[in-house]
């Protein structure tokens, strides 16, 4: 979405976004109104809050006299900028000085909290069915989701970005007798399927790249250990890898200049602490996990670009045949609905 449609894309309305959303609510609640009498997995994934920030008016009016805190724009702050910034900025075509626009900010910002509120309630319908229905106390829920959003900060917007506006999700956990509270130490969306075959029993867990939070659910602490997120497409097309150990996070950019933060100490990712001596035993470490051997990123490189000429003849092929890639439901409203 390039910056000059920014705030004409944003606004009280209807979208097809919104219109998926409705739907995957009403299968949802249909299914925990009638669930199997054996144990089920049921995955409810919304595409809000998510561009273009289109929003039912009810939930942009909740939000018309909220002051939306502002970004903070350093006058250098274009000297900050790692490659895969620069990246992004020339992918997307953005404008920094549009961007920067309270105008902009404060409709993104306006759209996001109301379609996050807008979700907020669909998930507090879903609860209300598991307590009707008899199957709160016995159901784990989970609440996450698949990327963050820059809203503007550092003049970016959207994903793929690797600060924490974008890599940080809400990651919360439900679970039947659990003890309140937040667990501090940096967890991954590969932790997911370890701890629900972990709460099931399943010793399959352990061989998976992911690790169980079921000891954390349960009140126990949880081991520092480092996670790792990676971003090779669109705008770079090369390896970019973020490791998160602690309060650091380590942004691997192969063959550019990398960046070191201390986010207990700078939580703005503005103080890039790369190559100084005093740093140098943690930044060797983070570096090792990525550069160590466990990923070829010569060949990694190298993949991004030749993939393309096959994704071309696939797409193309696709387009002939009329194959589609995503699940489409074919409902039956004959079971559905009231007949005559």
């Amino acid at each position: 979405m390039k910056t000059q449609y920014q705030a004409q894309n944003i606004g009280p309305g209807w979208s097809t976004e919104l219109q998926y959303d409705e739907e995957t609510q009403f299968r949802a609640l249909e299914y925990l109104r009638h669930t199997p009498d054996k144990p089920f997995m049921l995955a409810v994934s919304f595409t809000s809050p998510h561009p273009p920030y289109i929003v039912p008016k009810a939930y942009w009016e909740m939000y018309k006299d909220v002051e939306m805190p502002m970004p903070f724009y350093p006058e250098d702050m274009a000297e900050t900028y790692s490659e895969l910034d620069r990246a992004f900025l020339r992918w997307y075509g953005l404008d920094r000085n549009t961007i920067q626009d309270p105008k902009h900010l404060n409709a993104m910002r306006r759209g996001f909290c109301a379609l996050a509120h807008y979700v907020d309630d669909k998930l507090g319908a879903l609860l209300e069915v598991l307590e009707e229905t008899g199957q709160r106390e016995n159901t784990v829920v989970i609440f996450t989701a698949d990327h963050g959003e820059m809203l503007g900060e550092k003049g970016l917007i959207q994903k793929r970005s690797l600060y924490d506006w974008s890599t940080r999700i809400p990651m919360i956990i439900d679970y039947p007798n659990a003890p309140a509270g937040i667990i501090d130490t940096p967890v991954s969306l590969l932790d997911i399927p370890a701890t629900l075959l972990d709460i099931v029993g399943q010793t399959a867990a352990q061989t998976l790249d992911g690790r169980s939070l079921l000891p954390a659910l349960k009140g126990d602490a949880l081991p520092v250990q480092p996670v790792i997120s990676e971003y090779h497409g669109e705008g770079i097309m090369r390896p970019c890898f973020m490791v998160r150990k602690g309060p650091w996070k380590y942004i691997y950019i192969h063959r550019s200049p990398c960046q070191l933060f201390n986010l207990k100490d700078d939580p703005g990712e503005w103080q890039n602490l790369s190559g100084q001596a005093t740093v140098s035993d943690i930044e060797a470490e983070l570096n090792t996990l990525i550069t160590g051997g466990a990923f070829d990123l010569d060949f990694i490189e190298k993949d991004i670009w030749q993939r393309l000429a096959q994704k071309e003849v696939v797409n193309k092929a696709m387009a002939i045949n009329g194959t589609v890639w995503d699940y489409r439901p074919d409902p039956d409203p004959s079971k559905q609905y009231v007949r005559a």
